[in-house]
């Protein structure tokens, strides 16, 4: 992981967590377990990037990733577009470049990318662990940081 990312991630979470905390304060019923969901992961990764990435810990950590919440929001039929109508605004997104192709998409496009990369990473931490090529920390990385940007644009609304 590059230094300079966690740094940025690090600083950038605050903010955020205050964010989602007020979010899930003004929300009620499913809107607020899908916020409830995204903060305990993001507090789960954080936990994990500021404490090491020891192998055995990302293992696990992968599959205590929760999802739960979304999935019955998705065959319910929720409108995650409901947590934000606008789309990702550029400047969500300006600092990070490997997110920029994302500006323009839906709250509930976002919310697709996000669990569908949770979905990969569970797959890889259970059947190919030892497998260095998948880079599962910078997997996790990353997933980390597209909930950080997603919590940004769902504050978005506040404002």
């Amino acid at each position: 992981m590059e230094i300079k990312a966690i740094l940025s991630g690090l600083l950038s979470l605050a903010p955020g967590l205050k964010a989602i905390n007020t979010l899930i304060k003004e929300s009620r019923g499913q809107k607020r377990e899908l916020l409830r969901e995204l903060q305990n992961n993001i507090n789960a990764i954080s936990v994990f990037v500021e404490g090491g990435a020891a192998p055995e810990r990302l293992t696990r950590l992968i599959a205590d990733l929760q999802v739960g919440c979304y999935e019955q929001a998705s065959k319910a039929g929720f409108d995650f577009n409901a947590l934000q109508k606008d789309k990702l605004k550029p400047g969500t997104v300006a600092d990070i470049p490997q997110f920029k192709a994302y500006a323009g998409l839906s709250t509930e496009q976002l919310f697709e990318k996000l669990y569908a990369w949770i979905h990969r990473l569970k797959i890889v931490a259970r059947d190919y662990a030892d497998d260095p090529k998948f880079r599962m920390n910078v997997r996790l990385f990353n997933i980390w940081k597209l909930m950080l940007v997603m919590v940004k644009h769902i504050n978005a609304q506040a404002r």
